[in-house]
């Protein structure tokens, strides 16, 4: 009786022991998915950051080039002012002065023609830098969505792996 008890305790106790080592194991597993989580965590806080960062100098530049196009649109308007006052002297001038006009409303077209030029090139510009501007804010919507998509998935991961580690 007294053997069959010291086998039947050996045989309880190796369960013990296996149970122990199976537990021991889940912990470890357990702390690892949980560590292998957190770094993920910690990889996409980073990228977060990085999307910070490049929004910003987004923006940064953003702000350069609406401060060159109001420098521009300042010229332009400039350009407009000076045009309307060229035009304004050339039909306020007195009939006598037919051949100074003369001379003088040739200068007048070719600098309104270099203004004009000028115009055509500073409105070409503009138009690139709404170009860029407008791609650089599609880039920024298509990194927040991917952001935004990450962290969903990762919540979900999270849910997952909290859930899995609940049961256990």
């Amino acid at each position: 009786l007294e053997q069959g008890h010291q086998r039947q305790s050996k045989e309880l106790q190796n369960e013990i022991d296996k149970l122990n080592q199976r537990e021991h194991k889940a912990h470890r597993d357990a702390h690892q998915r949980e560590a292998e989580f957190e770094q993920q965590i910690k990889d996409y806080e980073n990228r977060v950051e990085h999307g910070k960062i490049e929004t910003q100098r987004v923006q940064i530049e953003l702000v350069k080039v609406q401060e060159e196009k109001s420098k521009l649109n300042n010229t332009l308007n400039t350009l407009k002012e000076e045009i309307e006052k060229l035009n304004m002297e050339l039909l306020d001038r007195d009939h006598r002065q037919v051949t100074s006009l003369a001379q003088r409303d040739y200068s007048s077209e070719i600098r309104m023609k270099e203004y004009q030029i000028q115009s055509e090139q500073d409105i070409r510009e503009i138009q690139v830098l709404r170009t860029e501007l407008t791609s650089l804010q599609e880039e920024k919507a298509t990194q927040e969505k991917q952001f935004n998509d990450m962290i969903i998935k990762f919540k979900h991961d999270y849910e997952t792996l909290k859930n899995e580690l609940h049961q256990r």
